[in-house]
C-alpha cells in the first residue's frame, strides 16, 4: 500500500508496540512497493523524457539495529540479491542505514544498473550480499492503454502515469486526477496491485475514464528532491501542472473531470477545484478544522485508543499546544522553541528530525506544515467547483467524522444540494478492511492487510449519475 497519512501517531500516544514499529506515518506505507532513485542528465529537449528508476522492491520498518524486510516484491532488486522476510538491512555499499526514509535517500543517488552491496543480519548471523539495482517495471494491460509521461513544476520535471482507453482520443472521456496524502510514497504501480489507491483508481480505467496520477518532486522517477526540501505549495504545483495536462488531453472531455483528494490531498485537491472547473470531487480521510485543532484532537483520539491516561493526556495536550502555537504560527524553530521554553525539550526531540534541509515533522519539512496550518479551509472550499462526496471510513484512528460532516454542511450551505457525507463501515484510513479504530492502530504499518471495497459501489452511485458512465466494479 503506498497511501501516505495526514499526521503521524505521537509517540506518548501509542499503544505498547514492538520495535518495528514506523516512527513516522510517512514511512509507514512509503516505502512498500518501491524506492526510486533520480535520472541522470536529461537529453537536450523541451521535453524530456523521464527514464526508469532503480527499485529496491521491499517493504520495510524500521528497528534499533538497522531495517527490516517486511515483503518482497517479485522481481525486483531485494529479489534478485536474494533477500528474504525477516532479513535486517544495516548498510548499503558504504552507508549506513537505520530507518526506512534514509534507505530512500540512499536510494536517491544511484542509478539504474548500479551496483550494490547489502550488509545485515539474518537470524542474527552476518548477512552480504551483492549485485545490481534493478529497473521498475511498467504496467502494460489489455482493459486500457498506460502512458508514462512527465509535467514540468517548479520543482522539474515530474512523473505522470496516464490510463486511457485504448479507443484513443476518437471521442471524450470522462476523467479522474487521483491526488494522494502525505509522505514519499510512490504512485508508480499497476492498478492490479494489492493497495487501496489501486483497487480505487482501476475501476475508473476499466470503465472508460482517463485517470492521472503524478509522482511529488523528489518521489520515483521525478525530478525536483531532495523530497525532504519540498514543501506544501511545491508539491501543490505538481498536482497543478498534472490536471492542467489532463483537461488539455484531446481525448478528456473537460466538463466531466473529477478528482480524488485521500488524506492531505482533501487539502490539495479543493485548491485545485478553485482554479479548475472540476465535475466533483471527492476526499476521504482529511480534515476541515484549523490544523492546530484537528493536530491537538488527533493527538487523544489516538492517545485514548492507545491507552493513555487522561492525566498525561492532559499535560501532553497542553505541552502540543503551546509547542503547535510556537512554530505553526510563530514560525520559531526547535532550537528557538527549547530555549524559550525548556519543559518542552522532549517533545521537540520527538516530534522533529534534523535533515540537511532543515528540521522534519511526520516526514515532511517544517515549512510544509506551517503552511498547512496558514490554510482557511472553510474559504479553500467555499471557491471550490463541483458536486463533493466526503468518506470517511469508521475505523480511521487519523482522522474524524466530524471533519467530513462539517465540510458537507459547510458546501451544502453556500450551495444545496451539491455534497454528500459516507461513513463506510470497517475501512480505515488505508482503506483497509478492520473492525475498529483501536484494531487499525495495532495493525498498522503490518504486511496482510486487506482492502475493503465498500468504497466502490458508494463511488459508483455518486459519479454514474454526473458523468453518465458507471463504474465496471
Amino acid at each position: 500500500m503506498t497511501a501516505d497519512l495526514i499526521a503521524a501517531p505521537h509517540a506518548a500516544a501509542r499503544p505498547a508496540l514492538p520495535r518495528s514499529w514506523p516512527v513516522w506515518v510517512a514511512s509507514l506505507l512509503a516505502m512498500a512497493l518501491y524506492l526510486a532513485v533520480p535520472r541522470p542528465a536529461a537529453a537536450q529537449s523541451d521535453v524530456p523524457v523521464l527514464p526508469r528508476k532503480a527499485a529496491l522492491g521491499a517493504q520495510l520498518s524500521e528497528l534499533q539495529i538497522g531495517v527490516r524486510i517486511d515483503a518482497v516484491v517479485p522481481n525486483l532488486t531485494a529479489q534478485a540479491l536474494g533477500l528474504q522476510v525477516g532479513d535486517v538491512i544495516n548498510r548499503l555499499n558504504d552507508t549506513t542505514v537505520r530507518t526506512p526514509a534514509e534507505v530512500a535517500a540512499w536510494l536517491s543517488t544511484q542509478v539504474e544498473g548500479a551496483p550494490v552491496r547489502v550488509t545485515g543480519e539474518r537470524n542474527r548471523k552476518p548477512l552480504r550480499l551483492s549485485g545490481t539495482l534493478a529497473g521498475r517495471t511498467r504496467e502494460v494491460s489489455t482493459d486500457y492503454h498506460v502512458t508514462y509521461g512527465q509535467v514540468k513544476s517548479e520543482r522539474g520535471w515530474l512523473r505522470t502515469i496516464v490510463t486511457a482507453p485504448n479507443a484513443g482520443a476518437a471521442q471524450k472521456h470522462p476523467a479522474l486526477m487521483f491526488v494522494q496524502g502525505i509522505g514519499p510514497g510512490t504512485v508508480d504501480f499497476a492498478l492490479t496491485a494489492d493497495n487501496g489507491y489501486a483497487k480505487v483508481i482501476q475501476p475508473f480505467a476499466r470503465s472508460g475514464y482517463v485517470t492521472m496520477r503524478v509522482d511529488k518532486p523528489g518521489v520515483g522517477d521525478s525530478e525536483g528532491g531532495p523530497f525532504a526540501a519540498v514543501d506544501f505549495q511545491q508539491t501543490l504545483d505538481g498536482y497543478r501542472q498534472a490536471l492542467k495536462a489532463l483537461l488539455a488531453r484531446p481525448d478528456v472531455d473537460p466538463e466531466r473531470v473529477f478528482l480524488f483528494g485521500h488524506s492531505m490531498g482533501g487539502y490539495w485537491g479543493p485548491l485545485l477545484a478553485r482554479e479548475f472547473k472540476l465535475k466533483g470531487i471527492v476526499v476521504s480521510g482529511t480534515a476541515f478544522r484549523t490544523w492546530i485543532e484537528y493536530d491537538l484532537e488527533n493527538t487523544r483520539r489516538q492517545g485514548t485508543l492507545g491507552g493513555t491516561t487522561p492525566l498525561d493526556m492532559h499535560n501532553l495536550l497542553q505541552d502540543k499546544a503551546l509547542l503547535n502555537s510556537a512554530w505553526l504560527l510563530e514560525g520559531l524553530t526547535p532550537e528557538q522553541i527549547v530555549a524559550r521554553y525548556p519543559r518542552l525539550k522532549q517533545l521537540v526531540a520527538e516530534s522533529f528530525r534534523p535533515s540537511p534541509s532543515g528540521p522534519q515533522y511526520s516526514g515532511q519539512h517544517a515549512r510544509f506544515w506551517q503552511q498547512v496550518a496558514a490554510l482557511n479551509m472553510p474559504e479553500v472550499w467555499a471557491g471550490a467547483s463541483g458536486h463533493v462526496l466526503a468518506l470517511y471510513g469508521a475505523s480511521d484512528f487519523l482522522t474524524d467524522a466530524s471533519d467530513h460532516e462539517m465540510l458537507v454542511s459547510w458546501v451544502n450551505g453556500l450551495r444545496p444540494e451539491t455534497a454528500r457525507f459516507v461513513l463506510l463501515a470497517n475501512s480505515d484510513h488505508a482503506f483497509l478492511d478492520t473492525p475498529s479504530q483501536r484494531d487499525s492502530l495495532l495493525q498498522w504499518g503490518r504486511p496482510g492487510g486487506k482492502v475493503n471495497t465498500n468504497i466502490l459501489p458508494v463511488l459508483n452511485e455518486w459519479v454514474t449519475p454526473l458523468s453518465g458512465v458507471p463504474l465496471k466494479l
